[in-house]
């Protein structure tokens, strides 16, 4: 139906400019949402490439600038060569500008699963055949973090942090993984682990301050194992009332965690509190907290590879599966 048998159905009835203004807002409004489509994929191209904020939101302003320095020459351009021919020219360029973005993204998938595959190993092609998926992927087995945290350790040296609370029921679930963990490393890892605060209903913020106190004591490693028998099988630092199965009314204190301590490792709970109450200790809390948010912890536990990856069980398909992928992990960061 052309234009001028539209307007005569349309007379009397509805003022063919109304069509034209109707037909232009949906052309702005999609294209306004295509070019804010990349705005919400700044932290998926982050996990994914390893790009950082600051690369992608520079690709995205340059496309902006681009998209207003064009308006001018795009209209001498009609007035040179016509509408038809214009829009014929701008179709054949997006055409060549969607085929060189398919190379492209096939390239960064091809780099991608090759640094993906085990060390040493080569992507072979195999004629005929598709080639084979890589086991861990990047983006959903485990996550880069942008920009990376130093560890402090020295050259060769490779960090694997538990990030954790005694408080957390799957933490204490995942211990006897954690201890099959620790003899599977390699010789250059250096275990760590480091404590949440971010579900103060259920006392991890007391937690955090204890292990920190008894890190500072040098009392926290050989006591590790017997704070969560300490909460959750004897009950001692419990923070949940065995016959409701609900939260206590009066969740564990400092002095509670100090007397645990005290009988543990002999250190006097008068000591243990004061220490808790120190400059150093505050500080280490705070860069504990640091951390955590750098890492973008959401759960725990989560596992952070030598201050640049980031996994959890469930990314990982299972304990089992966290323990491979960190060891591979840890053998990519060796090399």
């Amino acid at each position: 139906m052309g234009p001028q048998r539209l307007a005569r159905l349309l007379e009397g009835r509805l003022h063919y400019g109304w069509i034209v203004v109707g037909v232009m807002f949906v052309v702005i409004l999609a294209t306004v949402g295509v070019r804010a489509t990349p705005g919400v994929l700044i932290v998926p191209l982050e996990q994914a490439f390893g790009w950082s904020a600051a690369t992608i939101s520079g690709a995205i302003s340059l496309n902006i600038l681009l998209g207003g320095l064009i308006g001018p020459f795009a209209a001498a351009l009609l007035q040179t060569i016509g509408l038809r021919r214009t829009v014929i020219a701008s179709l054949v360029l997006l055409v060549i500008v969607l085929r060189d973005q398919r190379k492209s993204i096939g390239a960064l998938e091809t780099a991608e699963a090759a640094d993906a595959l085990p060390p040493g190993a080569t992507l072979a092609p195999v004629a005929g055949a598709a080639p084979a998926p890589a086991k861990w992927v990047q983006g959903r087995n485990y996550f880069l973090i942008v920009p990376a945290r130093p560890t402090g350790l020295p050259p060769g040296k490779v960090q694997v942090t538990e990030v954790f609370s005694y408080a957390c029921p799957a933490c204490n679930q995942f211990q006897p993984y954690m201890r099959k963990l620790e003899h599977s490393v390699a010789a250059n890892v250096v275990v760590s682990f480091l404590p949440a605060a971010f579900n103060p209903a259920e006392d991890w913020p007391m937690f955090q301050l204890a292990y920190v106190t008894a890190q500072t004591l040098g009392i926290a490693d050989k006591n590790h194992d017997a704070m969560f028998d300490a909460v959750w099988t004897t009950g001692e630092l419990g923070t949940t009332d065995p016959s409701s199965g609900g939260l206590k009314a009066h969740m564990p204190t400092i002095e509670d965690a100090a007397r645990f301590y005290e009988k543990r490792s002999g250190v006097p709970a008068a000591k243990f509190v004061a220490t808790s109450k120190t400059f150093g200790v505050d500080s280490q809390v705070r860069i504990d907290d640091e951390a955590i948010k750098q890492y973008a912890v959401d759960r725990t536990p989560t596992f952070i590879v030598n201050g640049k990856y980031r996994l959890q069980v469930e990314s990982a398909g299972g304990a089992d599966g966290l323990i491979e992928l960190v060891n591979w992990l840890v053998a990519k960061e060796s090399k």
